[in-house]
């Protein structure tokens, strides 16, 4: 699963490097630009600016915004916040505008109330990894159903299936001069740790944000990483069951097959998982790209799916 945060990037030159509160004698090298008055403001004025976003969205809980990118529960909602806030522009004169540095794509990350972030793509990734293996962890090891061993097992599954797929999002938007990376989303992880405490085993903890407009071909693209990633990997281990089918664990108590039938399940259950056609979901975002390649990314791994069963 991803998300994609627009920014308004506008192919402008600018002709003053003047911040419009500061003054003539004022010389910036990043400047932001109000969408409704078209002047530009220095890091230091544009909160104060807030009057002209109260007037285009006619919003006056942003005059209380004292901290660059917040906003209280009441704003618009993120595209609007980011549209209105974060457009950057270059300001060394008679220099067409650049694009973003990583570096102010990650303060624009960090700047929005909706994700939560270590600042690390990293740490994001295992934090969110943790939060899956406690709602498919928790419920059954707490009732006596499965032992740690089952946890074990696990999350040596869910580690590969959770994080290449976030990273096939991650690199095909990279290879289409996209920024983004895995994070984790404020209202994903409360339904995860919700449905993780009442034993339904759905997790959702985070998602790749990509930043910067793209269009449905290039999201289809985009979305349909992460699932295919989830079926090439439910082949490789349904492979390595055909030629692992005698091997055991007695200290697991599991044989090999059936740890790699469970890596089938895991996989192809959650290719099909993401490849529903609702919500933030990539299936929606395939669908409104090609239909032939969303019924194919189903077809393959419902029938990943089903052989797991078979195998037993």
């Amino acid at each position: 699963m991803y998300s994609v945060l627009v920014l308004i990037n506008e192919k402008i030159k600018v002709t003053s490097v003047e911040c419009h509160s500061c003054g003539p004698a004022s010389n910036h090298t990043v400047l932001y630009r109000c969408q409704t008055c078209q002047n530009g403001f220095c890091d230091s004025h544009i909160n104060s600016h807030a009057p002209c976003f109260t007037a285009s969205y006619q919003q006056p809980q942003f005059q209380q915004s004292t901290n660059f990118g917040t906003r209280n529960p009441q704003s618009p909602n993120q595209q609007q916040s980011i549209n209105w806030i974060l457009n950057y522009t270059h300001a060394m004169q008679g220099d067409p505008r650049r694009e973003p540095t990583n570096e102010e794509y990650e303060y624009i990350l960090r700047s929005n109330p909706d994700i939560v972030t270590s600042g690390r793509e990293s740490i994001d990734l295992f934090f969110g990894f943790l939060l899956i293996l406690f709602v498919f962890g928790f419920q059954p090891v707490l009732n006596g159903l499965y032992s740690w061993q089952y946890v074990l097992i696990l999350s040596l599954i869910i580690t590969p299936a959770f994080v290449l797929h976030e990273l096939g999002h991650k690199y095909t938007a990279i290879r289409y001069g996209k920024y983004a990376r895995f994070t984790m989303i404020r209202k994903y992880l409360q339904m995860s740790l919700l449905f993780g405490f009442l034993g339904i085993r759905l997790a959702a903890p985070g998602a790749t944000v990509i930043l910067g407009k793209t269009t449905d071909d290039e999201n289809g693209k985009f979305a349909a990483a992460g699932p295919a990633i989830n079926f090439i990997l439910a082949v490789i281990f349904f492979v390595l069951s055909q030629i692992f089918s005698n091997t055991y664990f007695p200290s697991l108590d599991w044989s090999l097959h059936e740890i790699l039938i469970l890596a089938i399940q895991v996989n192809s259950g959650l290719g099909l998982f993401n490849l529903l056609p609702v919500w933030q979901l990539d299936g929606k975002k395939i669908l409104n790209w090609k239909s032939t390649v969303w019924i194919g990314l189903i077809l393959l791994n419902a029938t990943m799916l089903a052989s797991s069963f078979l195998l037993f």
